[in-house]
């Protein structure tokens, strides 16, 4: 009988060591060796349950623009306050984008582009529906110097103005999905899904320069704001991972400049306004900046979401994360709550519930956030 007592006083005494270990020790652990990665939150925004498809700053940096599914909203860059909620249409809206100078803002319901104020008043409707119906991959670019757009669709880079006059069209063999004009107004990037990048001077439609970037396919571009430098994210099995690659090109004659192992997982990046940072967001919860000149890694963060999209403000002080509706893989049991420092295990059929604080706000599964970058506090 007393050898029964003492293995079941065993038994319980390591059940509670146990649980002091995995509900308390365990919990304070993960959150001290997470206290480097902890963020300087400016404000967190909600925007629905759809969660945010694109995040992006205007040029200036004094507004920031969130898409969810069938709203586009224009929030103060630096409060969170809402400027201006302009689409609420029932058809879903496509290839938002700025003007250079901040004041003109562009997207597409389905066979309509709109060109609107960035305080949401309307300024023209420039009917597309000669070619069909834009699709999601579909984007569109304010042609500098120029009251018009560009904007892909099928095989085709078109041109448009304001007006609703075609002006040009460049033509490919394949689907395009990414487009942007050069600040000059005379050069034409594009590049399509089977990993290839044109560039077009305006003035030689039938002649554009070709670039294999990739070698099985391209998943995303991007130019920075002085268009000196594209950044391209496809598959490719020259790097010792056969894994995705991310790549640094000089626009003037489609030149490598970098090429970065970075795996899989990216969903979004982007440069500040003078290139001197890439930051590329991932779907684990990863945001890094990389130094453009180095290509070495000039700063990380660890969200404890996954992060849908992403961008860096025109003077690297800011990024802004749209957080996926999913917990991120880098600790699927728990949610940090970054003010007190604490894990909160509150499970509902095997997952986390959708909850966290940052910085004293509650953030909802999608929100955005903005934080402040202090890239300059680590890069030398």
């Amino acid at each position: 009988m007393k050898t029964l007592l003492r293995i079941g006083f065993i038994f319980f005494f390591g059940l509670l060591l146990f649980a002091v270990y995995k509900y308390w020790l365990q919990p304070k652990l993960v959150a001290g060796s997470m206290k480097s990665s902890v963020p300087d939150c400016v404000y967190a925004a909600d925007v629905g349950a759809a969660g945010a498809g694109n995040v992006e700053f205007s040029p200036d940096g004094k507004l920031l623009a969130v898409e969810s599914n069938r709203r586009r909203s224009i929030l103060d860059a630096h409060s969170g306050k809402e400027v201006c909620d302009f689409s609420k249409s029932k058809e879903k809206t496509y290839g938002f984008c700025f003007s250079a100078d901040s004041r003109q803002i562009a997207y597409a319901d389905e066979s309509v582009i709109r060109i609107k104020s960035s305080q949401g008043e309307l300024i023209s409707e420039i009917d597309i529906s000669e070619h069909g119906k834009l699709g999601f991959f579909s984007k569109i670019y304010f042609v500098p110097k120029e009251d018009a757009v560009a904007f892909t669709f099928g095989k085709g880079v078109f041109f448009y103005k304001f007006s609703g006059e075609k002006i040009a069209r460049y033509s490919t063999d394949e689907s395009l999905r990414f487009v942007t004009v050069g600040p000059d107004g005379k050069s034409i990037l594009a590049s399509d899904w089977k990993a290839k990048v044109y560039r077009w001077n305006r003035d030689e439609p039938d002649s554009p320069q070709t670039v294999p970037a990739h070698i099985e396919y391209l998943a995303r571009a991007t130019v920075s704001p002085d268009g000196l430098l594209l950044a391209t994210h496809g598959r490719d099995h020259t790097n010792p991972n056969g894994d995705f690659e991310l790549k640094i090109w000089d626009t003037k004659d489609l030149s490598l400049v970098h090429a970065i192992a970075i795996g899989k997982g990216v969903t979004d990046f982007s440069f500040d306004v003078e290139a001197n940072y890439l930051l590329v967001s991932k779907s684990t919860g990863e945001a890094i900046t990389f130094e453009t000149k180095t290509a070495e890694v000039a700063k990380i963060w660890l969200m404890p979401r996954g992060i849908a999209t992403s961008d860096i403000s025109p003077d690297g002080k800011y990024v802004a994360f749209g957080l996926s509706k999913k917990v991120t893989t880098i600790d699927t049991n728990t949610h940090r709550d970054f003010v007190k420092g604490n894990i909160r295990y509150r499970r509902k059929n095997g997952q986390p519930i959708p909850y966290q604080t940052i910085k004293g706000q509650s953030v909802s599964p999608g929100a955005v956030l903005v934080l402040e970058s202090k890239i300059d506090e680590v890069a030398q």
